[in-house]
């Protein structure tokens, strides 16, 4: 048995703000998304489905360093050292035999006020594999995922990740029960974790840590497409035809209209269009040669203004 090794890690005070918003919205005319052929009289449902997606945190390690908004990494390795790759095939981030023991990559102290969410791949290596690609194999030399809201004093789990392929809410301290060979955590994993309330506060940090190691020659483990998503500000919607409302009331065009939804965050706009055709309401108007007699044919003449379309 190895022996293990407990170091202390410094962090430092850090704050920075690093904000990203991407907005999509979609508009439908009687559920359909572009374009819907009505008759003159038929009303019209307008809806829209729109979200922002406002990071705080959003790393994926493709220019070889841990990126902004990090304040501690345990020198991690970029340099891709263990198959198989990350899902995207790109750089990843990799807790390997250059980074001593307990290892933690600690990110700055984000305003999480309104909740949110953290997403993530991870991956161990394979118990007893060569360095820098060694997994952990004792129950206690996983990776967690925790926080702090005071500056770093105390940590609180929010998932751990035993070597064996349990997840749970607290770091155990026995040794076993361990594992060996391909587990749950030996292939790249998606996780995406709900911040717990405690967190919600304007100053928390979160950090990915292992605690517990033999030593830097074992017990591997990687991230990669790392990120922190929070509420976006208020959201607001517009139509070209004038309602301020994400649905509007039910439109009766007499003409084909274009109906536009607008949508923004305040930093971030987008649109999308419906086009609506509307049709005349036919007719079915005929006349006939009347009368005959029978066995003579008659001329029938169709007069309506019906047509076909679909």
């Amino acid at each position: 048995m190895y022996k293990k090794i407990f170091l202390p890690i410094i962090i430092l005070g850090i704050t920075v703000s690093l904000k990203a918003q991407q907005c999509t919205v979609t508009a439908y005319a009687n559920g359909a998304q572009a374009t819907v052929q009505i008759c003159l009289g038929d009303s019209v449902a307008l809806t829209s489905v729109g979200n922002c997606n406002n990071y705080v945190l959003n790393n994926d390690f493709n220019n070889g360093t841990p990126g902004t908004g990090w304040s501690a990494t345990n020198q991690a390795m970029f340099t891709n050292p263990c198959q198989p790759n990350s899902p995207d095939g790109t750089i990843y981030f990799w807790m390997g035999s250059t980074s001593p023991a307990p290892r933690n990559l600690t990110t700055v102290d984000f305003d999480i006020s309104q909740g949110g969410s953290i997403q993530f791949e991870m991956r161990y290596s394979i118990q007893a594999a060569n360095s820098p690609c060694e997994g952990p194999d004792e129950y206690d030399e996983g990776m967690a995922i925790q926080y702090s809201t005071n500056g770093g004093s105390t940590w609180t789990t929010i998932e751990y990740y035993a070597p064996n392929g349990d997840i749970l809410n607290y770091i155990p301290t026995a040794s076993t029960p361990g594992a060996s060979g391909n587990t749950p955590f030996t292939v790249w994993t998606t996780r995406t974790v709900p911040i717990p309330a405690p967190a919600w506060t304007p100053s928390t940090r979160f950090r990915w840590a292992q605690t517990s190691s033999t030593s830097e020659v074992f017990d591997h483990w990687g991230l990669d497409n790392v990120s922190i998503q929070v509420p976006p500000p208020l959201i607001t919607y517009w139509w070209s035809h004038g309602p301020t409302v994400q649905n509007p009331p039910a439109v009766f065009p007499t003409t084909t209209t274009t109906y536009t939804v607008y949508m923004s965050d305040g930093t971030d706009t987008v649109q999308s269009s419906v086009n609506v055709i509307v049709h005349p309401i036919p007719t079915s108007t005929f006349t006939a040669v009347s009368p005959v007699c029978v066995g003579n044919t008659s001329t029938i003449t169709y007069t309506g203004t019906g047509i076909g379309y679909g």
